[in-house]
């Protein structure tokens, strides 16, 4: 004879009481303080991968890591100015690691045809179409180049040198100006809303900041 005891059934009190638990914390997850303001926030009924404040505006992730980096990022800022903030595509599947090798490429390129060596801070996210991924990135020193040319290329046409939106040689691009007023952290919990896969700071050093050696009518010929 089994002398197993059998575990008492749980009363309707019960049940009622571990129902609301759940409910108040499933609610829970709805709710949060803005970081900026500290004004109750409530998610609505619309999902989205970050908040938006309705008394002063902040928006921020719901992503941990992502506004870890957001806040890290925004600090940098004062020191190492960001000018834009970038969106790469790539037309075909690609390795992580020839992501980064083309986006390094372009930081390159940009280094050797302007007046000072750029730095970026890199976010390597998946896409939804058979684990695709593409880059952003916070770009400085390069307020100097042309950010867009102002044409609009036909499709499937990249690689362009009349301006750094064109010129991305893998696919499409997207390329705003750094708005210092919105700061990193808008751009980051707006644009990052998968899965980050890894990123990386570039150039955040000293000696790739200095100015070539040229005379000063070859820098002024480049501004």
């Amino acid at each position: 004879m089994s002398t197993r005891k059998k575990t008492p059934k749980p009363t309707v009190f019960q049940k009622q009481r571990d129902l609301a638990e759940r409910v108040a914390a499933v609610e829970a997850l709805g709710k949060t303080n803005c970081p900026q303001c500290a004004a109750p926030y409530v998610r609505g009924r619309y999902f989205r991968p970050y908040f938006i404040c309705p008394h002063c505006g902040m928006r921020w992730s719901e992503n941990p890591l992502i506004e870890a980096l957001s806040t890290f990022l925004e600090e940098l800022h004062k020191t190492y100015p960001w000018d834009w903030f970038a969106t790469f595509t790539f037309a075909r599947t690609i390795s992580p690691n020839g992501a980064a090798y083309w986006f390094e490429r372009y930081l390159r390129a940009a280094g050797n045809e302007g007046v000072a060596k750029p730095y970026a801070f890199r976010a390597d996210e998946y896409g939804p179409l058979f684990g695709r991924f593409h880059l952003h990135a916070l770009i400085g020193n390069v307020s100097h180049l042309t950010l867009w040319c102002g044409d609009f290329l036909p499709p499937n046409a990249w690689g362009k040198k009349c301006c750094w939106l064109h010129r991305w040689p893998c696919g499409y691009a997207r390329i705003f100006p750094y708005d210092p007023a919105l700061g990193a952290r808008y751009y980051l919990s707006k644009y990052i809303t998968k899965q980050l896969a890894s990123w990386d700071l570039l150039g955040i050093e000293t000696e790739n900041l200095v100015f070539p050696k040229m005379s000063c009518e070859r820098v002024e010929e480049k501004l």
